[in-house]
């Protein structure tokens, strides 16, 4: 075995053992991980500022931008998100009292079960059937001991992390020109222009996405709540706005959409139009979305087969949860830079070429 192939196959398992490490003590890592794509998102806006004053004030000024805007967004959409819970909880009773009134005789008839009319008589069956049974089919005091204080701990994690992340984000954004800087001086010479050939690609398509994934937002999310209005959807506007945030991660904002405004047209019942409305909304507006809005806005440079965008959210979502969703599509793009790249070498490498001479 030749020492180039030694060296290849050290640095692979380097990488194994840094993901597995990564992967293990990811809830420290992930707030860092966020924390420099943060700085990293905003390093072209920082530096814009930073002409005008120093680094540090120009960090505080965007903090401050930044904070103003989500302040007023929030203040617009804690409204729409509390009427929309409000008109769930006027309509879902009387829904449920029809459903019952409908379907109780028959489950009475069929299987000897009363359906509960209120909650005080869910809690008298609930309670009922915890009688009767076992002790030994009764989860132990110190299996619900552990259960609450487990999700005590991912409460308290959750709420550090909402914590570190702007903390580590502004140490990052004062000091991103270093960091890189560093990391830059540990490349080996011989491989400096393949890495810096390799990060400009990445680069290009991070930022294409950044920027582009905003644009569709935000023109999806009007096209949505101008549809959903037009077609007369109980709380149209609110839900396509809603619908537009969401869409940040793909596939999200549509299912949410269509959920809200088909649940609510047929809570608010007003006829056939509103629900029709829905559903071709939401079977018209995605193909729009696929076919010219995206392609238009983000061009090909984050171009993914659709197969591929939703394994990377199942894959994503099961690794890190709400995390993995946000990431799993510039995280696809980026191994795809990486993959393409590699294969690239290796087709020039000497084991290709020869076993393409052989």
């Amino acid at each position: 075995m030749s020492q180039k192939t030694k060296n290849t196959l050290i640095g692979l398992a380097a990488a194994v053992i840094a993901v597995a490490v990564i992967y293990v003590l990811r809830p420290v890592f992930i707030p860092l991980f966020i924390a420099f794509f943060v700085a990293y998102a905003f390093n072209p806006v920082i530096n814009r500022i930073s002409k005008q004053t120093r680094r540090t004030p120009a960090i505080v000024i965007l903090i401050l931008l930044v904070a103003a805007a989500a302040t007023l967004l929030l203040m617009y959409l804690v409204p729409m998100f509390i009427d929309i819970v409000l008109t769930f909880v006027r309509s879902v009773p009387s829904l449920l009292g029809k459903l019952r009134e409908a379907i109780a005789p028959i489950i009475k008839e069929r299987f000897d079960f009363e359906i509960p009319a209120t909650l005080e008589e869910v809690a008298e069956k609930v309670m009922d059937g915890i009688g009767g049974v076992g002790v030994g089919e009764v989860k132990t005091a110190g299996n619900v001991f552990k259960w609450a204080f487990s999700g005590t701990m991912n409460v308290i994690s959750f709420f550090m992390m909402l914590v570190l992340i702007p903390f580590f984000s502004f140490y990052f954004m004062r000091d991103y020109a270093r960091i890189v800087a560093w990391f830059g001086g540990q490349i080996p010479p011989r491989h400096k222009e393949f890495v810096a050939n390799l990060f400009r690609e990445i680069d290009d398509v991070l930022s294409h996405f950044i920027r582009g994934q905003l644009g569709v937002c935000l023109v999806m999310g009007t096209l949505y709540a101008v549809s959903l209005k037009l077609w007369g959807v109980e709380k149209g506007i609110a839900i396509g706005v809603i619908t537009g945030i969401l869409n940040i991660i793909p596939y999200v904002g549509l299912a949410t959409g269509l959920v809200l405004s088909l649940s609510l047209s047929l809570l608010e019942f007003h006829g056939w139009v509103p629900v029709v409305g829905c559903l071709m909304t939401y079977s018209a507006l995605p193909l729009i979305d696929n076919f010219f809005v995206t392609p238009r806005i983000l061009g090909q440079s984050v171009g993914m087969n659709p197969v591929v965008i939703i394994v990377a959210l199942l894959v994503g979502g099961q690794l890190l949860g709400l995390v993995g969703l946000l990431i799993a599509v510039p995280a696809a793009a980026i191994i795809r830079v990486v993959g393409r790249m590699a294969l690239e070498s290796y087709r020039k490498s000497a084991i290709y070429q020869g076993d393409r001479e052989q």
